[in-house]
């Protein structure tokens, strides 16, 4: 995890120095408003006492104890009189911690994917957390070598684009899981590939912004993905016909107010070049040179 941290260290860094602000912090905003299973965990127990402890060491600005934590406070947030500040879709619960809001309430956060110069619409599609993406690409563009004839990444990606998401969801899915957050949806060339999206997902809750939490990689708990449904998600974009476009509205409005089909918005807030984060010149010279990006028995590049 060490390694991944100095991994995501660099990709901020680089961002920065491109212009391009990168929110590490993802779980401050998103895993608390119910990301993944939509309950908050259990506080874990606390540890028996030992016979001599050593004296604690003095804690880090905004350092939460696990009894701030287990009463709704986000690490970073605490303060010296033993209360927090609440993270949006949170408020005070009167006795220094947090509690949700009791409603769907707006939020805003950054988003990335990885796409190509001619793929940039983010609807009917998963983006990810900084962690996310630096995930996806480790395992599913480097590792996959040059693509021949053309000497390209798979499906052609060449940047990491961010997006400004402004959320809203609906009070149903809120009522029902008690998180901003709706269930997360894998989307394949713009369909929802989970059984029955409609029945399950956009008929009781509306067209909502879901996320998950993949805390089974070394990536962290801030390796989280996004599912932002479009008009039409049932099927794939070269059948998106306007007829299914207006049955199935989807959830993206130029102003989310948590109605069923007005949801999410986007915005395009910066990109970079795989090829220059990885300070590679010429990616088809690169290819034809015998060059790998991830070697993974090697476990180089």
């Amino acid at each position: 995890l060490a390694q991944v941290d100095c991994v995501v260290d660099l990709f901020i860094s680089f961002c920065a120095m491109r212009g391009v602000a990168v929110v590490a912090s993802f779980a401050t905003t998103v895993v608390l408003q119910g990301c993944g299973s939509g309950k908050s965990p259990s506080p874990s127990p606390s540890p028996s006492p030992s016979p001599s402890p050593s004296p604690s060491p003095t804690p880090a600005p905004g350092h939460c104890s696990d009894a701030l934590l287990g009463s709704g406070c986000a690490e970073g947030t605490c303060k010296a009189d033993s209360t927090c500040d609440c993270v949006p879709g949170k408020r005070s619960n009167g006795h220094g911690g947090c509690m949700a809001e009791g409603s769907a309430v707006n939020l805003e956060f950054h988003v990335y994917r990885v796409s190509s110069k001619e793929y940039t619409d983010i609807g009917n599609d998963n983006a990810a957390s900084a962690r996310g993406i630096l995930h996806y690409l480790h395992t599913e563009v480097v590792q996959a070598g040059c693509q021949p004839p053309s000497n390209t990444r798979p499906k052609g990606v060449d940047r990491v684009v961010r997006y400004k998401i402004t959320m809203h969801n609906t009070q149903q899915v809120y009522n029902t899981r008690q998180s901003q957050f709706g269930q997360f949806v894998a989307f394949s060339n713009g369909k929802c590939m989970d059984a029955d999206c409609e029945g399950n997902v956009w008929t009781p809750y509306g067209y909502v912004v879901g996320c998950q939490s993949q805390r089974d990689t070394a990536y962290g708990v801030d390796n989280m993905w996004m599912s932002l449904p479009g008009s039409c998600p049932s099927q794939e974009f070269s059948g998106k016909t306007d007829a299914c476009k207006k049955q199935q509205p989807g959830g993206e409005c130029s102003s989310p107010t948590g109605a069923r089909s007005c949801t999410w918005t986007a915005e395009k807030d910066g990109e970079i070049m795989i090829d220059e984060l990885e300070g590679i010149t010429n990616y088809q010279a690169f290819c034809l040179a015998g060059n790998v990006e991830y070697d993974a028995g090697a476990d180089k590049g």
